[in-house]
């Protein structure tokens, strides 16, 4: 904390920001994940409450001006953030996540291939999500969607995994062949 108070109000402001957003893209469509779910959980949490410390670093700026529209501007996506935090944490002490239920596993050499579904609401249908996960080090994943489908079903079923070529059944029955790269990427 003490680094934190000797860097300018506005350059924190920037950097927080620019974490802020990188995040919340890693979010929507991920390409870095941790093994753990509940490491997730709070590193997904404390995303959320950023913020919270960007109008807490607002009030260091030097005019009045910047504190007040710093502080309107940031005020409904931090109570939006701090409800997303609540649910967070709450899958985090035992609830159960709906955003990313396993339904299958197939493991390879380098990586292994995961067919996940989240949970719909009332104004959403389920998406069925085939993704390709690789062991970076240090408890992170490499992860890359396959193949996704609106379609409210489980019956997504992975065939067989040879070499670098992926068999499976989409959510209407048909026979797909998608050839993976080792290095998910690259």
């Amino acid at each position: 904390m003490l680094l934190i108070g000797k860097i300018q109000p506005v350059r924190l402001h920037l950097i927080l920001v620019a974490v802020f957003i990188l995040a919340w893209m890693n979010g929507v469509n991920p390409v870095l994940r941790f093994n753990n779910e509940n490491a997730n959980s709070i590193f997904e949490s404390i995303i959320y409450l950023l913020p919270l410390i960007m109008i807490i670093n607002g009030f260091r700026f030097k005019t009045l001006w910047a504190k007040i529209i710093n502080a309107v501007v940031l005020f409904l996506p931090m109570m939006l953030c701090l409800l997303l935090a609540l649910f967070a944490i709450s899958w985090l002490t035992g609830g159960v996540d709906f955003r990313r239920q396993l339904i299958d596993t197939v493991n390879a050499d380098a990586y292994k291939v995961k067919v996940t579904r989240g949970g719909g609401s009332a104004v959403s249908v389920a998406v069925v999500k085939l993704q390709q996960e690789k062991n970076i080090g240090l408890g992170l994943l490499l992860v890359k969607e396959v193949y996704s489908s609106n379609v409210h079903t489980e019956d997504l079923k992975i065939i067989s995994l040879n070499g670098d070529t992926l068999e499976f059944f989409d959510v209407y029955g048909k026979k797909k062949v998608i050839a993976l790269k080792p290095n998910i990427y690259f």
